[in-house]
């Protein structure tokens, strides 16, 4: 009897992953109702225009590679905020929505 036991037991405890897997898989908690669209992600890589002027590929803007572009050249100061002469991907972002 007790051989038996163990076997039902080991049955049911393997069928209950079986029949999570049937269910499908759930929505994560933070997803839209159905029926409305996902939002998107927030953009993380640094806007097209700054890739070309950072010519070095090091992240930064300087004044030198600024020159690329006029519109950057007349707003450097402005957006390069903790004035280390060199201006950040965020801060290009964050200096250039709305233009």
């Amino acid at each position: 009897m007790k051989r038996k036991l163990n076997l039902n037991t080991l049955l049911l405890l393997t069928a209950l992953p079986m029949g999570a897997l049937a269910a499908g898989p759930t929505a994560p908690s933070n997803s839209p109702p159905a029926g409305q669209p996902a939002a998107v992600a927030p953009k993380t890589d640094p806007a097209p225009m700054f890739s070309e002027l950072d010519v070095n590929h090091d992240g930064f803007v300087i004044k030198e590679e600024a020159k690329r572009s006029a519109e950057v050249t007349a707003r450097f100061d402005a957006l390069d905020t903790n004035h280390d002469g060199k201006i950040s991907a965020a801060e290009y972002t964050k200096g250039m929505q709305g233009h």
